[in-house]
């Protein structure tokens, strides 16, 4: 995982938890309305701040780029913000969420659990956070403290490989075993973030298992 810090205006921070940006490192020139290329990423950071925080997998050749490109002193470009995947939105005060992200998924529900400002507090939330290895997670301080600003927060990780860090259980997100675990919760709602491949196995799962669809939201970018 490859994470960086940009500062940028505070007024271009007024984002909600779970949006995205689009980042480029190509020369832009904002008065002939041509957007260069670029990549899409979930934010990480807290809204209302003077930075943005971005962390991905660098995979393929524009992420490739955009690491070796960037450096302290580079001027890039950030369109933002985009997208509707915010937990609180739509959801009754006290119905549960379940959370499950894959990798660097895990980024969206970073900024709502952090959130000392959400609706609800105290709601009853499971996040379900899955790698390949621990050594890849990049958010454990982060995590740490959304324990204690939730009082209802359960987290469980998983790692496909054997770990000597014993917060991880071995093994890939089941989602058979998901639903196991939190079929005494009352009407829960699911976020599903990850790899495309992942949230429409899971989201089709869910569906099979007589879950509402009004009752799943994936993290699109669209």
């Amino acid at each position: 995982m490859y994470g960086i810090k940009l500062r940028v205006p505070r007024a271009y921070t007024r984002f909600r938890p779970g949006q995205f940006t689009h980042l480029s490192v190509e020369p832009y020139d904002p008065s002939d309305g041509y957007w260069p290329e670029s990549r899409v990423f979930s934010l990480a950071s807290q809204p209302n701040t003077e930075t943005v925080r971005l962390v991905f997998s660098v995979k393929g050749r524009y992420t490739e780029r955009i690491r070796e490109t960037l450096h302290v002193g580079f001027r890039c470009w950030l369109k933002l913000p985009y997208g509707d995947f915010s937990v609180e939105k739509g959801i009754k005060p006290h119905q549960p969420i379940v959370l499950i992200a894959g990798g660097t998924g895990v980024t969206p529900f970073i900024p709502y659990l952090l959130d000392e400002g959400k609706l609800n507090p105290h709601r009853k939330a499971i996040l379900y956070h899955g790698v390949r290895n621990p050594s890849l997670t990049i958010f454990v301080e982060e995590l740490r403290r959304a324990s204690g600003l939730m009082s209802n927060l359960t987290i469980n990780l998983y790692s496909e490989e054997h770990s000597q860090d014993e917060r991880f259980k071995l093994g890939q997100l089941s989602l058979d075993d998901i639903l196991n675990e939190v079929k005494q919760l009352d009407n829960p709602v699911f976020f599903i973030s990850g790899p495309p491949s992942m949230i429409s196995k899971f989201k089709t799962g869910l569906i099979q298992a007589s879950v509402l669809e009004k009752d799943i939201r994936i993290d699109k970018w669209e």
